[in-house]
Order: C-alpha cells, then sequence, then structure tokens
C-alpha cells in the first residue's frame, strides 16, 4: 500500500518534476540506440545508490532521474529495464536474496544484466547464467544464495 501511494502521490503532485525527468530520458534515448550497450552504460552511470528508510518500487524511470539520479536497487533495476528497452531487448526483475535483498534487472535472453549503476555482460562460456549473475563481482562477496524472477 504504501509503494502504490507513494508512486501515486510523485505522479500527481510532481507533474513538471515528471515531465523535466522525461525530456532527460528522451536525450538519453538516441545515445542508446545508436552505442547499444556503451550507451547503456553510460546511462546507467549517473545512478548513484541511496539506501531507503522504506523500501518501495518506482513505477517509472522518471521518478528516479527526479530524484537526482538517486534510488535503492529498486531504481536502478527500473533504469536498467527502460535501457534495454530501448535497444530492443525484453527484460526482467530478479531478485537475488540471502542475509539481505536485492533487485536487478536482466535481459530474456540472459546475456546482460544491470546491477545498482552496473552494466554486466554474461560470458558466452557460462552454462547457467543465473548461477554467474548470482556468483558474479560483489553479489557474491554479498552471499547471495538464491535467484528468482520477480
Amino acid at each position: 500500500m504504501y509503494e502504490f501511494l507513494k508512486n501515486l502521490i510523485i505522479a500527481v503532485f510532481k507533474k513538471d518534476d515528471m515531465k523535466e525527468a522525461r525530456k532527460e530520458l528522451n536525450r538519453w534515448r538516441p545515445i542508446i540506440q545508436a552505442e547499444g550497450i556503451t550507451g547503456m552504460k553510460r546511462f546507467m552511470a549517473q545512478f548513484k545508490y541511496r539506501k531507503e528508510d522504506r523500501d518501495w518500487t518506482p513505477d517509472k524511470p522518471e521518478m528516479v532521474v527526479m530524484a537526482g539520479w538517486r534510488d535503492d536497487c529498486d531504481g536502478a533495476a527500473v533504469l536498467g529495464k527502460w535501457a534495454f528497452k530501448q535497444m530492443g531487448m525484453d527484460s526482467d526483475f530478479y531478485r537475488l536474496k540471502g542475509k539481505t535483498s536485492h533487485r536487478i534487472c536482466v535481459t530474456t535472453c540472459q546475456r546482460f544484466f544491470t546491477t545498482n549503476g552496473t552494466v554486466v555482460e554474461v560470458p558466452e562460456y557460462a552454462k547457467w547464467p543465473l548461477n554467474y549473475i548470482l556468483t558474479w563481482g560483489w553479489h557474491r562477496d554479498m552471499g547471495y544464495q538464491s535467484i528468482r524472477k520477480i
């Protein structure tokens, strides 16, 4: 309920800010489309992680942009899904679970994923891409034990 209300309040009372954020996203669209993953990496590098007091998932990427590109992993996943779409790539949200939880965005083909502001290509040698994601870099350090599509 909290998540729904927060998204609704932002959509209703921050319309001008949302329009400005949409303009910013529209400036990034041709860059991502022209440069592909390289452009997406530049786009996602704008993101700055911010731990939230109360967890929520923004409905739209504009909400993250208008917050100064700051949010937790949920906002980063929303930005990643938007950017993948600009390249014509379908994607899904996944939840990594361990002592803590972490949301990421993974392309349907499981070749790329975003984790906070980072875009990662799953190597071709990875026979089980989801296992690779679970044990990639700092994900391994966090001790995540499972991954599931949400």
